[in-house]
């Protein structure tokens, strides 16, 4: 499925996020858990053990060719990075401690020329040299605003929170049985309340496997911004992560946004590259630049 205009687009991403399916397939030579990703247009590789490269990267070709996915993403292993570059995979990012402390390298193969390219690298690349000459700096938390974790009954008010803050998101957030089933499996929500009003939130998608945990879901409320408030919910997030014992923690931020690039920057992230056309966010394809820190 390609995302196009003639239908409202809350209709499209909806059938897109139905669509969309995680699956295995096993032979003598490689194993991987994928998932078909409609909504982002991609081919997500979640975990993979592989013995002939050949094999493997064939069959991610034909897979993402027959569902015409534009782009291959994996976070791959340092034994098997090179032998997927020389395969026409794009490093993308170097990831020095993704898996369990080790390295991953964050390679995407393009199927489609267009979704390769990219016209704002050069406008991002200098917000980015912004950002990483600006001070560091952080202030307290005002104190009419409160922390608190999100349990199902946040549920609709988080949703509001998303569907107001974006017009599209990569994930379902307007589902409510999406959102009650992530946060009994794998996803912390943290929650910034004003006035008892849910006005900020993020969360941690821990995977045990990688003794790892990507930061994601950030969003405030537009009258709310500016306060340095998201930079308490990531630091909330932190301490739920080391206290699970995870390595590291990563997150990737639209490379288009001051305000997100600060808040990792000022929190001691170290940035290691940008993910080109990676998510469908507010209506279009954005690039993501890659914030990862080691906590334990």
């Amino acid at each position: 499925m390609i995302l196009a205009q003639k239908e409202p687009i809350d209709k499209l991403l909806d059938e897109a996020h139905q669509l969309s399916y995680h699956a295995t397939q096993e032979t003598d030579t490689f194993k991987v858990l994928f998932f078909i990703d409609f909504v982002n247009n991609r081919l997500k590789i979640e975990d993979y053990t592989c013995e002939n490269y050949d094999d493997f990267v064939g069959f991610l070709e034909t897979t993402a060719q027959k569902h015409n996915l534009y782009k291959i993403i994996i976070v791959a292993k340092q034994k098997d990075w090179e032998a997927l570059f020389v395969r026409d995979f794009l490093l993308e990012a170097l990831h020095p401690s993704f898996f369990k402390g080790e390295p991953g390298f964050h390679l995407a193969k393009f199927t489609n020329i267009e979704r390769q390219e990219s016209n704002h690298r050069l406008i991002e690349k200098a917000l980015l040299k912004k950002v990483q000459e600006s001070p560091h700096t952080s202030r307290d938390l005002p104190s009419e605003y409160t922390i608190k974790t999100a349990d199902p009954v946040s549920i609709p008010e988080l949703s509001n929170l998303y569907t107001s803050v974006f017009s599209t998101y990569p994930s379902p957030m307007n589902d409510h049985t999406y959102l009650e089933k992530i946060m009994q499996k794998t996803s912390i929500f943290k929650i910034m309340l004003y006035q008892n009003k849910i006005i900020s939130a993020a969360s941690i998608d821990v995977d045990q496997r990688t003794s790892s945990a990507e930061l994601t879901d950030c969003a405030t409320i537009k009258k709310h911004s500016g306060k340095g408030l998201m930079s308490h919910l990531v630091k909330s997030l932190e301490s739920e992560a080391k206290q699970l014992q995870l390595i590291t923690l990563y997150s990737i931020a639209r490379a288009s946004s001051v305000g997100m690039n600060s808040v990792f920057f000022h929190n001691m992230y170290n940035y290691y590259g940008c993910l080109i056309n990676n998510c469908h966010i507010c209506g279009q394809f954005e690039n993501m630049n890659i914030w990862s820190k080691k906590i334990n």
